[in-house]
Order: C-alpha cells, then structure tokens, then sequence
C-alpha cells in the first residue's frame, strides 16, 4: 500500500508458499511478489504449491529448496535435460577418424558443463562492449533506430535483441558485472557507496533547500516542528528576513525527489510518459542497447573516481564524481536541440530524429528544451539509485523552459542538469557539460540567458509544486524512515511565517 515499499530489498530473496494456507493469502501477495521479480530478476526464487497436503510440501521439499537457494547446489537433483548432445573423437568402422555425438546419456555421466545453457544474455552485452571499444556503436544504434532493413536486421540477430533490460528496478552492482558490463572494482566501489549512504538522512540541520514562495531564494534547514508542520529556515543572502518559518509540506513538495509518471503496456512493459508525448520503453532492444552502453561508460567512473574518493573519505570529490558520471552518460546521447549557433538562429536537421520514441531521440534525435529533458530523463533516473542521487523534473513558474536537478547523496547537494542550455553553450564555444552539474546557488542566483541570445532574459528557479508531464502528474516520493534527522523544535524563536 506504500509506494516503492520494496525498493530498498537489495538482497537474493526465496519466497515459499502454499496458496491454501487461510492465514496467509496467495493473491494479496502475488502483485509484491511480482514486484521483487521485476526488481531482483534471477535473484528472486519463488517456490509454491496449491495445497499444504501436496508431496511437495513435504518437510524434505522445503529442506531441498532451502538448501538449494542458500548452496546453489541441489541436493536431490531431478532428471535435468542436456543441453546439447557431448561429442568426442572416436573411430569409426572403417577405422577413419570422426568426431562421435552421443544420443543416450547415462546420468553417471552427466557433467554441469552437458546441462548448463549457455548466457545469451552475457554474450549480447560482450558483444555490445567490442563494438564499443572498436567504436562501431553509435552507428549501430542509428541502425537499430531504422524502420528496417538489413542493417538493422543484423544488429539485432548480433546482440540486440538478447540484451537484458536495465531500469531502476534491475540494475545493481553484482548484475552489472556478471553481465560483463563492469569489473569487480566497479562493483566494489558500487557497493561501497551504496553502504555509505545506507540509512543516511536526507534532511538534517544545515541541508541547504529550495524556498517556496516566489522569491527564488535557498536556505539551509535549522529546526523542524512535526506538531505543527512547520520547519524553520535561514535565508542564505539577499534582502530578506535571515530567518523564516515555512510549512514543511510546501518544503517537501519542491526538494524531495520525483517520480515520473509510467504506464502498462499490453505485455506488461512500464512505459516512461514524458513530455511533449515522448514515451520510453525500457524494453525495447534499443533502448535496451543505449542503457547498456550507459552502463560500460559509468564502469571507469566507478572502478577510479567514485573508489578514489571514498577511499579518502571526501564527500566534495565524492559529488565531483557523481557530476562527472552524469556528463558521461550525456555523451553517451546523440541528441542535440534546434538551435543554431548557440541560440541565435533555429534549423532543423531533417535526418535527425524529431518524434515522441525516446530510443530513437537518443540514437540520433534533436529537440527543444522539453524534449532535450525527456530524453535524458529516463536514463538519469534508471542509474539514479546506483549512483545514489535524489533526481528532479523542473520547470520554472512561468513553464518557459524545462530542465533536470539531481541531490547528491549523503551531502545532499543539489545540481542543475540543463541539456539544452549545455548544448546552446558548447555551440557557443564552451567545454560541453559546464551546465549538466552545475551548483543551484550558481544556476539559479540571477537572471541566465536561457534562449542564447546573449541576453539574460529570467531567473531559473523550479516551480513550488511538480509539473505534469503530457497531463501526467509527476510525484513526490514518500519519505522513508530514515530520511529526517531532525531533533523537533517545540519551541522556536519569533520568526517571519511564509507559506
């Protein structure tokens, strides 16, 4: 009944179950089973039986699959089926030499190698890494973004089409490195981050916010009153009260993170809805093939910069190393906007992609500052949890423009990731990605020139309340248990109130 109750469940699960049981009801558990499924993928075992009086309910039944799921090892294996006939070097009757493929196969002489399958999966995503290291990728993926033809009939009977998927729910550390995605030093330095923000508060005495109200103005929080929902605030610089009480609810609604609106395919797939009617499939082979190649980018960023800086315990090098796996996942994007020559004229690249399929946007697509936004989206929130960042869909009061804001956790920093202001900046000569992490004091303290025309036209600030994304409401996330770390402030000294 809690959205994303299970996010937080990392661990190889085994559910057992007998559906008869009176106290115990298959069908109101079935859709959370079917959640940790989608989220633990092969780490998530599930073993039922209709009734408890069945043999396979037995006390030695549970022994078996208990022992099974805890060894990996089946202590009373069942006839298992060889995978392909085993062939050896024998002579034939004439006495020539030939290679002997065995159709009768005594179980004696069974080996792991006859029965176990081979890992498609892992070999589409070996595939996947050469092209990449040979540089052959980009135009792969521009051929998986055809409508047809042989081109891209042969990248998905290459690998395409056997790429796992990859989302928020699915991609962790160890699956991205028995994928072959990632080194073992990439999976440490996952992991060791994700130890290191465990349980850390994402609101505590200090936490620098966004104020609602209009007067686009960031404070850092000082005490929190449960009792009567109100939090109270010191205003960092100009010409207002130092210190001012808000409503708690409104602080929330414009700092905790999003969660962008989805739906269900007839299959069963979540789709992405985005704006402007832009949609993504996480399953479909290419985008499957853009997350996986965002996976192979992020491993260096992991394996050295993000294992360098919590080697040495340094939270500002910590966040620089988050900043810099957001610009590479940028690069990893053939999109660029519609203006030209850093804002001063608009164009249109007719082979470029230009329509609602997000795959196909960021195979080889241009667009506005919405649709630059929408097609980033779906890959920062995917990695989101793996790089342990808080991500935001912003627009400003006037809905003039459309950009993203991710919170680096444990510090709590937030940064603005403008695509289309980053691109009308490097066609203006700047170093692409000056404005895919930067500081909300900086992006957001006066008027920017948001159209590229070189005159500062407005200031930046998210509105007080989550947009919606084609009349879809993007969302809060709930706060979880750990998140407040405040000592309740009962009573608290006479202050200017702002709701």
């Amino acid at each position: 009944r809690v959205q994303d109750e299970l996010k937080s469940v990392q661990a190889a699960t085994l559910v057992m179950w007998a559906e008869d049981n009176a106290f115990h009801s298959w069908a109101k558990f079935k859709p959370l089973a079917a959640k940790l499924k989608e989220r633990l993928g092969d780490r998530y075992v599930e073993y039922r039986v209709k009734r408890e009086s069945c043999v396979g309910w037995s006390e030695a039944m549970r022994t078996r699959m208990l022992i099974k799921f805890l060894s990996g090892l089946d202590p009373l294996p069942e006839a298992q089926k060889v995978a392909q006939r085993p062939e050896h070097a024998a002579i034939a009757a004439d006495g020539s030499a030939i290679t002997q493929s065995d159709g009768v196969l005594f179980r004696a002489d069974v080996t792991e190698d006859m029965v176990r399958l081979a890992d498609t999966e892992a070999q589409a995503c070996a595939a996947l890494v050469e092209a990449e290291r040979a540089g052959a990728l980009p135009t792969i993926l521009r051929e998986l973004a055809g409508s047809g033809g042989s081109a891209r009939a042969s990248a998905m009977a290459h690998f395409a089409r056997a790429l796992p998927t990859l989302d928020d729910a699915t991609i962790s550390p160890a699956r991205l490195e028995a994928l072959g995605l990632w080194s073992p030093a990439a999976r440490a330095a996952a992991e060791a981050l994700q130890s290191r923000v465990a349980g850390a508060a994402r609101y505590f005495p200090g936490r620098r916010l966004l104020l609602p109200g209009g007067a686009m103005a960031i404070g850092t929080l000082c005490t929190l009153n449960p009792e009567t929902n109100q939090a109270t605030v010191r205003v960092i610089g100009g010409g207002r009260p130092n210190e001012l009480t808000f409503l708690w609810d409104a602080l929330l609604l414009l700092n905790q993170r999003h969660l962008l609106p989805t739906t269900k395919s007839s299959d069963g797939t979540t789709i992405l809805r985005l704006e402007d009617g832009l949609w993504a499939d996480l399953s479909s082979p290419l985008m499957r093939a853009e997350l996986s190649r965002v996976a192979v980018a992020l491993e260096p960023v992991f394996a050295c910069h993000i294992s360098a800086a919590l080697t040495a315990n340094d939270d500002d090098a910590l966040d620089r190393a988050r900043a810099a796996a957001v610009c590479t996942m940028r690069s990893c994007l053939d999109v660029t906007s519609f203006a030209r020559k850093g804002g001063d004229g608009r164009g249109r690249d007719r082979q470029r992609y230009a329509k609602d399929d997000v795959a196909k946007m960021a195979a080889h697509g241009e667009g506005h500052c919405r649709s630059c936004s929408s097609c980033f989206a779906p890959f920062l929130w995917s990695f989101a949890d793996l790089l342990c960042i808080d991500p935001h869909y912003c627009t400003d009061a006037g809905a003039r423009h459309q950009w993203l804001q991710f919170d680096t956790r444990p510090s709590m920093r937030s940064l603005s990731c403008d695509i289309y202001r980053d691109e009308l900046a490097f066609q203006s000569g700047s170093t692409r990605g000056s404005r895919l992490a930067e500081p909300v004091e900086i992006a957001y303290a006066i008027p920017t020139d948001v159209d590229g025309d070189g005159q500062p036209s407005w200031q930046l600030f998210p509105r007080d309340t989550p947009l919606e994304l084609g009349g879809r409401r993007v969302i809060c996330a709930p706060l979880e248990t750990t998140d407040v770390a405040m000592t309740p402030a009962l009573a608290q000294s006479p202050t200017v109130s702002v709701s």
